[in-house]
């Protein structure tokens, strides 16, 4: 499928369509270059402004093609053999201005996902381009190097050599609208959400300066920051001093950070160690949100961190005595009772060795392990 808009169209076909025909062509070569010379399926293509929608049904043929052999399409006389082209017909022109949004818009989403969905069920002739984050410009003008790390994560290494990561934040496609209920809402309250620079400030240089929290449209958020060159599996006392403090800081403004793993802390090559993944960090006092996951990570989730229940530092500190625990040779007991205060002392004071091993622990190039490894 391809999309076009504009604001307000006199003629939405006539307008669209330039950029329509790029998009198509664009495709075609990445058909070519993925699946070869056969893939010759459909496109959908729809155009819309604030008043209408209209949507065509597009297909590729070549001179001397099959199509025209049966007779289907017909090409100029004076057209080469084998040249390719598109044909257009027409199969949705609709309103939706006010008066007929509500009823109209719901039909053609419908539509479009009954459309795509068979398209796709055409086995050998589909091909689903997905979403790839799309993070700010970078501050190099040549990149040397772009890395899609899921749905929501780009590493970029700039032409100076300098890597960046570049976190996503946007749920304006799973919200509930006038016309569309989706199969499950995301409150804003239960979103992921970037850091605030209240925290980023609080937590020193390393964030305040490097990491940057940009607005983007339709309440979506590009979380910029740099990428460590380290892992979780080669902890260091000094290290994990370091990560200890910045958790004190957190807690000194009322920050529970909430998802303290040995995934979401990073050891760089230095030695020195990184707190990262905020986005279920909240105010002291607040809820868990909704998809919280307890179950998977019982060992270092506090009984109480659960979904919808009031987060509170001593979760965080339950967190950090297990992982204390996890990354270095403590007996259980050691540090039981001790408070935040009372880690960071403890670590200070004592001449330990990390016992986590190279390998025990997979990582992501975003600085943040594999999900299934905990």
């Amino acid at each position: 499928m391809v999309g076009e808009g504009r604001w307000n169209a006199n003629d939405l076909r006539e307008e669209t369509r330039g950029q329509m025909f790029n998009e198509l062509l664009r495709h075609r070569a990445i058909d070519k270059e993925s699946e070869g010379e056969g893939n010759n399926g459909p496109v959908l293509l729809v155009a819309f402004d604030k008043g209408k929608v209209e949507i065509d049904l597009a297909f590729p043929s070549t001179k001397s093609g099959k199509l025209e052999q049966d007779n289907v399409v017909e090409f100029s006389s004076d057209m080469d053999n084998g040249k390719e082209t598109f044909w257009t017909v027409r199969i949705l022109r609709t309103s939706i201005e006010d008066g007929y949004a509500r009823k109209n818009l719901s039909i053609v989403l419908r539509f479009i996902a009954d459309a795509l969905e068979k398209l796709d069920s055409w086995k050998g002739q589909s091909r689903v381009q997905y979403k790839k984050p799309m993070p700010l410009k970078a501050q190099d003008d040549i990149l040397a190097v772009a890395q899609y790390c899921g749905e929501n994560v780009t590493i970029i290494e700039e032409a100076s050599g300098s890597k960046f990561v570049y976190k996503e934040y946007s749920y304006h496609l799973r919200q509930a609208c006038d016309f569309m209920m989706p199969l499950f809402v995301i409150e804003k309250t239960d979103q992921r959400q970037p850091p605030p620079n209240e925290l980023l400030t609080e937590l020193g240089t390393d964030y305040n300066t490097e990491w940057k929290v940009h607005k983007g449209p339709f309440g979506s958020s590009v979380l910029r920051y740099p990428f460590i060159e380290g892992s979780c599996n080669s902890p260091s006392v000094s290290g994990w001093l370091e990560i200890l403090l910045l958790i004190q800081k957190m807690h000194k403004i009322d920050f529970v950070h909430g998802d303290l793993l040995p995934r979401n802390v990073i050891f760089d090559t230095a030695g020195r160690g990184y707190v990262i993944d905020f986005d279920l960090s909240r105010k002291a006092g607040c809820e868990y949100v909704r998809g919280y996951n307890h179950l998977d990570f019982p060992k270092f989730r506090h009984d109480g961190a659960r979904a919808g229940e009031v987060m509170t530092k001593d979760h965080d500190l339950h967190s950090l005595r297990e992982m204390s625990n996890f990354f270095f040779e403590l007996e259980q007991s050691t540090i039981r009772d001790l408070d935040l205060g009372g880690l960071i002392k403890f670590f200070r004071d004592g001449g330990l060795q990390a016992r986590v091993g190279l390998g025990e622990l997979n990582d992501e190039a975003s600085g943040s392990p594999m999900r299934s490894d905990f």
